[in-house]
C-alpha cells in the first residue's frame, strides 16, 4: 500500500520556514522513541552520487523532498523532482519542481572528479574540449585555451538548451 496523503498528514506536519518534517505525535506504528515536535527523518540517504534526506513511515522509506511534493500536491510526483539551488536538504516547496531526467541532469552541478573545476570543460592534450549533453546525445562545443573559455561555451549551450534548468557551475 502506498503512502497517502491523509497517512502523510496524520504523522507529520511542515513547517514552510525550515523546509523540514516534524513528528506530530508518539501513536504511530515507525517507534515509541519518537517524541512530538521532533524533526523528523535522517540525512544519510545516498542516491546516484548525492545525499538526500529521507523519512521512515509505517514502516517505508520515503525520500523527503518526494514527502513535501505529496503534502502539497496531493498526489507523487509524475517524474524526477528537482532541487532549484542545488542543495538536496533544501526541501522547501518553494526550491522544487517536476523534472524530466535530462532537465534534472542539466541542473547539477560540476562533478567532484571534473579535473577542470568546471563544468563541461576536459583536457585533451595541450586544448580544452568542451561538450553539452542534449537529448541523450553529446555535441562538441569546440577547443579552447583555458577551461574558463571552455565553460563559457557550455554555459551558453546551456542557456540555450536547458533554460530555466541550466547550472554552469
Amino acid at each position: 500500500m502506498s503512502l497517502t496523503v491523509k497517512r502523510l498528514k496524520e504523522v507529520l506536519y511542515y513547517s514552510d520556514e525550515t523546509g523540514k518534517f516534524y513528528w506530530k505525535s508518539m501513536t504511530h506504528k515507525n517507534s515509541s522513541m519518537i517524541k512530538a515536535g521532533k524533526i523528523a527523518g535522517w540525512e544519510n540517504g545516498w542516491r546516484n552520487g548525492r545525499q538526500y534526506s529521507r523519512i521512515c513511515i509505517d514502516q517505508k522509506s520515503y525520500y523527503t523532498h518526494r514527502l513535501v511534493w505529496l503534502y502539497f500536491n496531493s498526489k507523487w510526483p509524475e517524474e524526477q523532482l528537482d532541487h532549484i539551488d542545488g542543495d538536496t536538504f533544501n526541501n522547501k516547496i518553494s526550491n522544487l519542481r517536476e523534472a524530466t531526467r535530462s532537465q534534472n541532469k542539466a541542473n547539477c552541478g560540476v562533478y567532484k572528479c571534473t579535473k577542470s573545476g568546471y563544468k563541461g570543460a576536459y583536457k585533451s592534450k595541450n586544448k580544452w574540449i568542451s561538450t553539452i549533453r542534449i537529448n541523450n546525445r553529446l555535441i562538441y562545443l569546440g577547443r579552447f585555451d583555458t577551461p574558463q573559455q571552455a565553460n563559457k561555451a557550455y554555459s551558453y549551450a546551456a542557456c540555450k538548451y536547458h533554460g530555466e534548468y541550466s547550472r554552469s557551475s
